[in-house]
């Protein structure tokens, strides 16, 4: 992006800069000894947003390139419930979220139609954890207490890694400056420091980008 900018003086046609929002479901893929848990006791999609600005290089009227910095959320929630003989049914509900700058690099593909354009767009990110907390509600006998704990990022055990690797693959249609694009996100990188256990972010995000200079 540097590299583009330093050279707009002769290449100004071909550079477009652009601010972006989007809503998200967010998920992490979690295994224990290589395996998932049972399907009632799988983490389950959370709300999230998406916001941050992007350049784009553009080679011809067909392929661009894409990169930016994004502040997005990532996490999960968790419900589970359990009959204990001295507390009955006890209830968990447990929410984590994690703050991350996100840097994208996508290639771009668009297809004529007429009155807008048709866009395909696939490529890494490199995400790095500003922080995130896990916020946990427990109900039993009648009684509610809610714990909030921030979560800790490291290389111990217990901790959770802060550079988070994936890809990106995404669709959507653009009139004159504006974009719509649904783009689904997973993470290769193992976030988890436990031993035998993996844990790796994924989710679905729908964002609209308003496009400056065209």
């Amino acid at each position: 992006m540097l590299a583009a900018v330093l050279t707009a003086s002769y290449a100004q046609s071909q550079i477009t800069f652009g601010a972006r929002a989007g809503f998200a479901l967010t998920n992490q893929s979690i295994k224990y000894d290589g395996k998932k848990p049972d399907k009632e006791d799988r983490s389950k999609m959370k709300p999230g947003i998406q916001i941050g600005i992007i350049g784009e290089y553009t080679l011809d009227d067909a392929i661009s390139f894409q990169s930016g910095l994004v502040f997005a959320t990532q996490g999960f929630r968790y419900k589970f419930s359990d009959e204990w003989e001295d507390f009955g049914t006890v209830e968990t509900k447990t929410t984590l979220n994690i703050n991350y700058l996100q840097i994208p690099v996508n290639a771009l593909y668009q297809m004529d139609m007429g009155g807008g354009k048709l866009v395909f767009q696939a490529g890494p990110y490199l995400g790095l954890a500003l922080g995130g907390k896990s916020k946990s509600k427990e109900k039993s006998n009648g009684r509610t207490e809610t714990d909030k704990v921030d979560v800790k990022f490291g290389s111990e055990v217990g901790e959770m890694k802060r550079i988070d690797l994936g890809l990106g693959l995404g669709a959507g249609v653009q009139f004159n400056n504006i974009r719509a694009g649904l783009e689904y996100k997973f993470g290769v990188t193992n976030l988890s420091n436990f031993d035998k256990s993996t844990q790796r972010n994924n989710g679905l995000t729908l964002s609209m980008t308003y496009l400056f200079g065209i």
